[in-house]
């Protein structure tokens, strides 16, 4: 066998004198300049010509992730409020100043790596928990089977959970409200990449 035509390359030659790799490079660039070949099917692409039967690399690229040529990214659902863990009251003030000092003993917050913010409050008592859900929303799940009782909590999160915080954050204690600002990340800065 003789070698490639390309010059610098010690393989041997299989296709049209050239390696199998230089035989690809050439088959892809004469597909690309190759005049007849489709549009982009996208009315608002930039002219770019498919690279598969239908869509341009761009288009087919988020075919394949999302399904539709048209979607960028999925959009996640920070701030979004749901529906079903809604409050039924406006809370008064006396709900508020009562449901600081309710948060001050049992109540604590977190935030994950994304930030995304949890408020909850744990205690057996379901009554005051549902009280709490009715005016700030929110979720009372069954936390543990210990015996001899069981223990609920009542959480909130995202958008709802930093409205609560701020809402109580004048009432509470110094120890709380650095607990919130950590959870928050009030104060951090990070460097520009």
């Amino acid at each position: 066998m003789k070698q490639c035509k390309r010059t610098g390359c010690t393989l041997k030659s299989r296709v049209w004198g050239l390696c199998t790799q230089h035989y690809s490079q050439e088959r892809y660039r004469k597909w690309i300049q190759n005049p007849d070949r489709p549009q982009c099917e996208i009315t608002d692409c930039e002219g770019l010509q498919a690279l598969t039967s239908r869509y341009c690399g761009k288009h087919a690229q988020r075919v394949v992730k999302y399904g539709d040529p048209y979607i960028v990214h999925r959009k996640a659902n920070f701030g979004r409020l749901d529906p079903e863990t809604a409050p039924t009251l406006y809370p008064t003030l006396y709900d508020i100043v009562w449901a600081a000092g309710y948060y001050e003993g049992e109540g604590n917050c977190n935030a994950d790596n994304w930030g995304s913010l949890t408020t909850s409050v744990s205690q057996k008592d379901k009554e005051k928990l549902y009280w709490l859900r009715e005016r700030f929303g929110g979720t009372v799940l069954k936390r543990s089977r210990a015996q001899p009782y069981e223990i609920s909590g009542w959480s909130i999160s995202g958008a709802r959970a930093r409205g609560f915080l701020q809402t109580i954050y004048g009432l509470l204690s110094s120890r709380r409200q650095e607990q919130i600002r950590k959870a928050m990340r009030i104060g951090e800065f990070r460097e520009a990449d």
